[in-house]
């Protein structure tokens, strides 16, 4: 994300061009991220009790966080 935000691209059109890879990128993996907490549900078979319910919040928070840790926005 520096590498957009900074100088090391001075051409306009190349940073709008960049930034919209990684909004497209974003979704994707937004979508990625959902399906894993989806299959982490499955995988309780379908055990819908408040710790589980809990735990799926919890990885999704801290998948969340990793992202944005890697995507250098913390």
């Amino acid at each position: 994300m520096e590498s957009i935000r900074g100088d090391y691209v001075s051409d306009q059109a190349l940073r709008d061009e960049q930034l919209g890879a990684l909004r497209t990128a974003q979704r994707l993996w937004i979508q990625f991220r959902d399906a894993e907490m989806t299959r982490e549900e499955k995988n309780s078979q379908n055990a819908m009790s408040t710790w589980i319910l809990a735990n799926v919040e919890t990885v999704r928070l801290e998948m969340t966080a990793r992202r944005a840790i890697d995507l250098g926005l913390d």
